[in-house]
């Protein structure tokens, strides 16, 4: 509820295309280690990893080469990030285009969203409370695609794709869909292909008794932009 009305979260058919969504130690490594559940994850359970930066002056990062995606087609890629000794975050979608333009930095230490690389169409930056982040990276990927590879790195500032040894972040729930927009989490296993959450259909039925054809409610909650707007409700004639 976000602390307000209860709504209906609806959802359409999304594939979760990353092999490993929570197992990071599946993932490359590059110039740092990762410590396997090492602190409890959005779902209240101990199985967030650690990746820690092995050199300095270096990009440390993990990297999936396990997702196919196509040409011409926007994708979404998130992940649940945890500040650890570092502000910020580096997350990449190596499809979208150029390799250096394909990144966005996310301060996680306030909750916004840094730079931008210049193939990534919209960004995305929501609080899931005990300072855990999702970050998303939106874009098209490009006419033809040279590399399959998406990268999640910590960064010792804003833009800048160098760490210190010693830095680490906490990361889990990778996450990558064809779609315009993130949706909610998808946990996957090593499942060939990624795992698919179908579309969410709700119905009620026996409720024959509460509405008829003659008669309802009909509710709206709108803002006036002009003091000439307004609303009517007729049977189709002027009276």
């Amino acid at each position: 509820t976000g602390g307000g009305c209860p709504h209906i979260l609806a959802e359409p058919q999304r594939t979760n295309l990353v092999t490993y969504s929570e197992d990071f130690s599946e993932w490359s490594p590059i110039n740092s280690t990762i410590l396997s559940d090492n602190t409890t994850s959005p779902d209240g359970t101990v199985n967030a990893d650690r990746i820690t930066s092995t050199s300095t002056g270096d990009s440390a990062f993990v990297r999936n080469t396990q997702s196919t995606q196509t040409v011409s087609t926007v994708y979404s890629y998130s992940c649940f990030v945890k500040k650890g000794t570092t502000d910020f975050v580096r997350l990449a979608n190596r499809s979208l285009g150029n390799v250096s333009e394909a990144s966005c930095w996310f301060d996680i230490q306030n909750g916004v969203v840094g730079d931008v690389g210049s193939n990534v169409s919209s960004t995305e930056i929501e609080s899931f409370g005990d300072g855990w982040y999702k970050c998303t990276v939106i874009g098209t990927t490009g006419g033809t695609i040279s590399t399959q590879l998406t990268d999640i790195a910590a960064a010792t500032s804003n833009g800048n794709t160098s760490a210190t040894t010693g830095d680490y972040i906490y990361y889990w729930g990778a996450q990558l869909e064809e779609g315009s927009y993130p949706t909610s989490y998808i946990p996957t296993s090593g499942q060939s292909g990624g795992v698919t959450r179908n579309q969410d259909i709700f119905t009620r039925d026996g409720i024959g008794s509460l509405i008829n054809s003659e008669e309802g409610v009909l509710f709206v909650e709108m803002l006036n932009f002009n003091n000439d707007s307004r609303i009517s409700l007729n049977d189709g004639t002027t009276s």
